[in-house]
């Protein structure tokens, strides 16, 4: 059995998983967390594999079974059988991949801001490539080994505040711009002016050293996955999830421009909400708290 590392455990009662995306941490839920205990939930925020004190990965890449495994084995450390599984970005797809590939340890689960992964019929990289052609995607960027890391790690500071900024409801002027396949992910990225209204300092400090410590290349090897999850994988993303669950994301959040909806009113047979709240970008759970705390309260109510 191979447990995460636990970055946040409060609480006592039902067990929720709230699990991280790249480039986060588990202080990405803070705002969660107090007002997910206080309604009577154990709260648990590990670091994903390869992040942090968390197990390094194998390789330059990560499969779906891992991935599943991990938090299945980290739902049973916990002294659970089951729990209510929370992910953003990559702990979404985490989630979606466990409560298909490890449903006897999901009770139920949220993902916010990457929908159901819809198995494609050919490899993702693949399906990229014919959407983006000859531009620039970081996806296809993030494939080849040392690539990023080599331009991403030296500039970690820059990085950070970079995406933060991009991704957000609030992007600044020519942030994730349309640029030739051959441009570096730095160039997408305009230094804001001040730092994002919802990043608090302190955090962007701890994933600067953080990553410091650790590098990209593990929370990398997620997206070198893709392909060879595809080959070696074939449930993932072809079969239905049936506990309850919900979607929620931001309006105004890029991912949702390459990741439909639709294939989780097929696949996920008990989707109990689907919210996309106005004003938000993708790092939704920093962005629009409140309104992400009370959706995951009325959802959890119902389960």
């Amino acid at each position: 059995m191979t447990a995460l590392s636990i970055g946040i455990d409060a609480g006592t009662g039902p067990l929720v998983l709230l699990l991280h995306g790249f480039p986060e941490l588990p202080s990405s839920w803070r705002l969660q967390v107090d007002p997910l205990v206080a309604q009577g939930y154990r709260v648990v925020a590990p670091y994903l594999r390869g992040y942090g004190p968390s197990p390094a990965v194998a390789g330059d890449q990560l499969l779906a079974t891992t991935i599943a495994d991990d938090i299945a084995d980290t739902i049973e450390a916990c002294g659970e059988e089951q729990a209510v599984v929370v992910g953003h970005d990559w702990g979404a797809v985490a989630t979606w991949m466990v409560a298909q590939l490890r449903p006897e340890r999901v009770r139920a689960m949220a993902a916010l801001s990457v929908p159901y992964p819809n198995r494609s019929s050919r490899p993702p990289t693949q399906v990229f490539q014919h959407l983006f052609g000859d531009s620039f995607f970081y996806i296809n960027y993030f494939q080849e080994p040392g690539t990023a890391e080599s331009e991403l790690e030296p500039q970690l500071e820059r990085f950070l505040v970079g995406i933060y900024a991009a991704a957000s409801a609030s992007p600044p002027p020519g942030a994730l711009r349309q640029l030739p396949a051959s441009a570096g992910f730095l160039e997408q990225l305009p230094e804001p002016g001040a730092l994002p209204v919802f990043l608090d300092p302190a955090l962007l400090d701890e994933a600067v050293q953080t990553f410091g410590r650790t590098g990209l290349a593990g929370p990398l090897a997620y997206y070198r996955g893709l392909d060879p999850t595809w080959e070696q994988v074939p449930a993932f993303g072809a079969t239905d999830v049936t506990c309850p669950a919900m979607f929620l994301a931001g309006e105004r959040d890029s991912v949702l421009a390459f990741t439909p909806l639709d294939a989780m009113r097929e696949r996920v047979t008990d989707l109990r909400r689907l919210t996309l709240l106005p004003e938000a970008g993708h790092w939704v759970q920093a962005e629009a708290p409140e309104a992400v705390t009370a959706e995951l309260l009325g959802f959890l109510a119902t389960v």
